[in-house]
């Protein structure tokens, strides 16, 4: 086919007006011309005129005219608008490598293909139609947005759904960040999930604009593939882009975070988290430790009127300027999505001070360390020995060449049960290596309580410089081995060190108080003891023995959680053989 042809097809495919001289290619087309069959090549040959056609081709003077020529030229892969395979036939064929719906991303491209679904077969992280409740089948972690919680998130798809742009959602942007959402095969939306929350509102309770984006979407049908009549069929049909590689949750997580970022700034903000990090001070380390305890998520506390005193610090120590707050805060002076990443990226630069290890870190780890950072930060200022941030770099240094640049937690344990072809320094280090096999092992609410309890320890004492010595408080040495090695037990927002039920009778009771309920909860299960106590039928051993698990359980408050140590069988550490969890000097 001449080569101005087709790029005369493929621009009016991309829905831009034909000038007079691409208009003359097609009158001045030569039935002749060599490989002008081409653009006939996949219609079904019964069905066509190839004769009548180029004349058709001939009498084309807009993109109207144009569309109708291809829809009738082209026959959808499928009998009836099926479009379980989505592909109509599209004059021109594009290769994985160049594929229009490919994403760009901070970390290289992602292979994707453009797909026509029905919106109610899309699954978003939350359900707008019914006050923004997290969906069960969304997987957990994969989309940290606390749209339930946040009402800023919520007024922001409502005000999309009000105002539906289909510009912004029909295009070939070549990032997340306008444009199809994003989704894995099975629905799961990875990008644009708020956009995807926004359109099903509009089908709801805007069709006019639904109807609008609907209307726009068959218009510009043969700019993705598909034909008009494919659109028309559907009864909510939506334009998306499908990753071409099946994705685990991690791997989800990762992507997730990937096309939520511009990828053009996206290392320049890791960078600048890293650099503003050094200028956090203890006081706004302080702020993080007594506010963040009562959100589940470092992103649901950002989005949180509480957040609102850790700002202000920011701001104090020069990390946030006081001209930036107008861009990274919303009308109700809590930060926007831009405020939030800075935020977030500043937290992380304090632990982890290398930004392209940030980056390469699986979602799912990164998550924890998230979580975790009140009791990090706390250490952190603490400093010396209890200063874990060298280690939690190195950990995650040695987890990046477990997996090899994937996100199989199962491939630490096998990495430190090998012994190395060159020797590794911190992989044969037991402190890092209990600190990797933890994080790769536990969930974020068993790390914070490790952390916690390791944080409690450093603040009973007074004076670091002398830690290490016999009688001045609990060194970072034993403490270590007390969170990292051994069963810790969260109450509350309490922790408990070395719990052994077997040696402590308090031990004891809030292990029975742990299984006394599916709610696992202190009130309950002495509300449990009152009732046997009460009971006529109690027997007296049994009657005292109630009263003093209520007795030993009066102090503590709230749900019960025991953690055994999960650093797999190989892992031996013995501080009578000499070993050292903490590396001096």
């Amino acid at each position: 086919m001449d080569t101005s042809l087709l790029r005369s097809v493929r621009k009016a495919l991309k829905n831009k007006p034909l000038d007079h001289d691409e208009q003359c290619i097609f009158e001045h087309w030569q039935s002749d011309a060599p490989n002008a069959d081409l653009i006939f090549e996949r219609a079904a040959p019964e069905k066509v005129d190839k004769s009548a056609q180029k004349q058709a081709v001939s009498r084309i003077q807009s993109q109207e005219q144009l569309y109708g020529f291809l829809e009738k030229l082209f026959v959808p892969a499928h009998d009836g608008g099926d479009t379980d395979s989505q592909r109509a036939l599209p004059v021109v064929q594009f290769s994985e490598e160049d594929d229009p719906a490919n994403l760009e991303t901070s970390t290289g491209v992602v292979a994707a293909h453009f797909e026509l679904r029905e919106l109610d077969d899309l699954i978003p992280s939350h359900d707008p139609l019914n006050q923004f409740p997290k969906r069960g089948d969304y997987p957990e972690g994969v989309q940290e947005r606390p749209y339930h919680s946040d009402g800023g998130e919520q007024y922001k798809v409502r005000i999309n759904a009000q105002n539906l742009n289909p510009r912004y959602l029909i295009n070939t942007n070549p990032d997340a960040m306008t444009g199809p959402p994003c989704i894995a095969s099975n629905g799961i939306v990875l990008g644009g999930n708020s956009r995807t929350m926004s359109m099903q509102l509009a089908y709801e309770a805007y069709p006019e604009k639904a109807e609008k984006y609907k209307e726009t979407l068959a218009k510009m049908a043969f700019s993705f593939g598909f034909t008009k009549k494919q659109v028309e069929k559907m009864q909510k049909p939506v334009l998306v882009r499908v990753v071409n590689k099946n994705l685990t949750n991690d791997e989800m997580a990762q992507a997730s975070r990937r096309f939520n970022e511009v990828s053009t700034q996206a290392l320049q903000l890791d960078a600048e988290g890293v650099s503003k990090s050094k200028l956090v001070s203890k006081s706004t380390m302080g702020h993080l430790q007594s506010d963040l305890q009562e959100f589940d998520t470092l992103r649901e506390y950002l989005s949180s009127r509480k957040s609102q005193s850790l700002i202000s610090s920011l701001v104090a120590d020069g990390v946030i300027e006081r001209m930036q707050l107008s861009r990274i805060t919303n009308n109700e002076g809590l930060l926007n999505n831009e405020g939030k990443e800075l935020v977030e990226s500043v937290l992380r630069g304090l632990i982890v001070q290398d930004y392209d290890l940030i980056r390469k870190t699986p979602a799912s780890v990164m998550s924890k360390i998230d979580r975790a950072i009140p009791a990090l930060a706390q250490l952190k200022a603490r400093g010396g020995e209890w200063d874990l941030s060298g280690i939690v770099t190195k950990a995650l240094q040695q987890i990046q060449k477990a997996c090899g640049g994937g996100t199989d937690m199962q491939d630490v344990s096998m990495y430190f049960a090998t012994v190395p072809m060159i020797p590794d320094p911190d992989r044969e280090d037991k402190g890092i290596q209990a600190f990797a096999l933890t994080l790769a092992n536990v969930t974020p609410k068993e790390l914070t309580a490790r952390l916690n309890a390791f944080a409690a320890e450093s603040a009973k004492t007074a004076d670091g410089t002398n830690m290490l010595i016999a009688d001045t408080g609990p060194s970072a040495e034993k403490s270590f081995a007390g969170a990292f090695l051994r069963t810790v037990a969260s109450v509350g927002s309490d922790t408990i060190l070395n719990f052994n039920p077997e040696t402590s009778e308090t031990h004891a009771a809030l292990e029975w108080a742990a299984h006394a309920s599916k709610s696992h909860t202190v009130e309950v299960a002495q509300d449990k003891l009152s009732k046997l106590m009460g009971a006529l039928d109690t027997s007296k051993e049994d009657r005292e023995d109630a009263k003093k698990k209520y007795r030993l359980l009066e102090p503590y408050n709230g749900a019960v959680s025991i953690y055994k140590p999960k650093l797999g069988s190989h892992f031996a550490y013995s501080s009578a053989n000499g070993d050292t969890l903490l590396k001096r000097g």
